[in-house]
């Protein structure tokens, strides 16, 4: 239960394509946040990456700021609390996440 987020865990295993991603990168225009291309604009939405990774974006967020500790945080919404080892400051290692959940 990784409360909708299972399918991020494939993405490690999606090829990338180099040449592709240097393209994109030289016609990203930061004042407008789209890409220049030569018959017009394109902007990436929230829906195109949840169309790519496989993510819900329907119902309530799933994250938030988290004012107190995380250990707190944790035992509160997930029901356990992870060994500060796999704590970094208000992170947590999704290695405990995978083997928890």
């Amino acid at each position: 239960m990784l409360a909708g987020f299972d399918h991020i865990i494939n993405v490690e295993k999606v090829d990338i394509n180099q040449h592709l991603v240097s393209a994109l990168v030289e016609r990203w225009r930061t004042k407008t946040h789209t890409f220049d291309f030569s018959h017009g604009e394109a902007t990436i939405t929230l829906q195109d990456v949840a169309l790519q990774l496989g993510l819900k974006i329907d119902g309530l967020p799933v994250t938030d700021f988290i004012a107190n500790d995380v250990h707190v945080a944790c035992q509160t919404l997930l029901g356990e609390t992870p060994p500060d080892k796999h704590v970094k400051g208000k992170m947590i290692y999704l290695t405990w996440l995978w083997q928890n959940f």
